[in-house]
């Protein structure tokens, strides 16, 4: 997982991860019982990856887990994408 950055928003201390996907995600720097984002081991040379689970995965016992920071930003609302309708 990638240093310590700062929201831009809420000025939180923040992690930027790369999802397997290649989508750059903030998350939580420190690990939550509840979290829905764990790593992927890549080896030492290599970029650390990051997957979200699905709503019924658990992750393999012992694996850390973080939560996105747009669960946690109070300020997450005004970031997100207006959908097509544009509405939110």
């Amino acid at each position: 997982m990638s240093g310590l950055a700062r929201c831009g928003s809420c000025r939180a201390e923040i992690r930027w991860v790369t999802t397997q996907n290649h989508a750059h995600m903030p998350i939580d720097p420190d690990p939550t019982p509840d979290g829905n984002v764990i790593p992927i081991p890549q080896g030492e040379d290599v970029e650390p990856l990051a997957r979200v689970l699905r709503k019924d995965e658990e992750p393999p016992p012992g694996t850390k887990r973080f939560t996105t920071h747009w669960e946690t930003c109070p300020t997450a609302a005004k970031h997100r994408r207006r959908s097509a309708g544009g509405k939110r």
